[in-house]
């Protein structure tokens, strides 16, 4: 957990001392993990449903041209679902991402995002699975030269959750390693966000 922090720490360090803007973001999110257990688990495929949560973080954008920029951010949030229980869990988020102007007002981001989920039982027998990767497509709208809103969707592209407790699934094998029973999921999130910029230049 130690390691991930002092990412978050250099990643803000690196954005403040590089040329181009920097700033804060915050906002809100509806995520969920999207369910569906290994077929060889003898589960049914459960349905969940969205969760509100939240996010805040600082970002950097490193200028490459007049419309594209390199855009960097460390976030902390919360991620989550409703499948047996409405479960939220602390999340910290690093985007990486191209940035083009459409205008002078729009703009587009497409980019990867590393994930690393505080580990935390979920519904009795489920852990996170760090790191995990997404994907990121947004479009964002500058209000002032200082204010922007961002619209985000992340598509989690590797599996963020095992199972550490097997006894709880009918047709599991005595002796098998509870990280082999892996869920065939992926974290869906849709986020909005309005950013703030502390300095450009």
């Amino acid at each position: 957990m130690k390691k991930h922090l002092l990412v978050l720490v250099m990643s803000i360090g690196l954005g403040q001392a590089s040329f181009g803007q920097t700033g804060i973001k915050l906002g809100g999110n509806l995520s969920r993990f999207g369910w569906s257990p290994n077929r060889d688990a003898g589960l049914i495929k459960p349905v969940g449903s969205f969760v509100l949560g939240f996010q805040v973080g600082a970002w950097h954008k490193f200028v490459l041209g007049d419309k594209t920029s390199i855009g960097l951010e460390a976030v902390y949030g919360q991620k989550g679902d409703n499948y047996a229980g409405e479960t939220t869990l602390s999340n910290i988020n690093i985007p990486l991402y191209l940035n083009y102007d459409l205008s002078d007002k729009w703009n587009t981001q497409l980019g990867i995002a590393g994930n690393y989920t505080f580990e935390k039982p979920i519904i009795g027998y489920l852990k996170p699975k760090n790191p995990h990767l997404g994907l990121l497509l947004g479009l964002g709208y500058k209000t002032s030269n200082k204010m922007s809103i961002n619209a985000r969707f992340e598509y989690g592209n590797s599996q963020p959750f095992y199972v550490y407790d097997s006894s709880v699934f009918p047709n599991s094998t005595p002796g098998v390693s509870f990280k082999d029973l892996k869920l065939d999921n992926r974290i869906r999130t849709l986020e909005v966000s309005l950013y703030y910029t502390l300095s450009d230049r």
